[in-house]
């Protein structure tokens, strides 16, 4: 849900803005949102309010993070293998939108949360 709230607010700031640093803090917050709930899940038992926390801190990251690489992608690529680079950009986006969830579920199937 923040994700789809912020998102058209943040494709605008994406191209107003330096899109490299807006990846790497975008990333940052990611890593260090993941690494809150990794040592809370370590040390004890992580609550609730706790989880959804960094879920809201990971989506409004994303928000900022897919349009500036999305702009970025263009800038890298020559122009004559910039259709081939978006197919391929795609294909492992939706894959790993789709392997992913199975993968931690099978994972979660065999072994504990923590």
């Amino acid at each position: 849900m923040p994700q789809a709230l912020v998102g058209p607010f943040a494709g605008t700031l994406t191209d107003r803005y330096s899109r490299k640093m807006l990846m790497i803090l975008a990333d940052m917050t990611v890593a260090l949102g993941s690494f809150l709930l990794f040592a809370s899940m370590y040390f004890g038992e992580p609550s609730i309010a706790l989880t959804v926390l960094v879920l809201i801190i990971r989506s409004l990251a994303t928000a900022f993070h897919m349009p500036a690489m999305q702009a970025s992608v263009p800038l890298l690529a020559p122009e004559e293998h910039l259709t081939n680079v978006a197919g391929w950009g795609q294909t492992v986006n939706s894959v790993s939108n789709i392997a992913g969830p199975a993968l931690g579920m099978s994972l979660l199937a065999v072994h504990s949360l923590e």
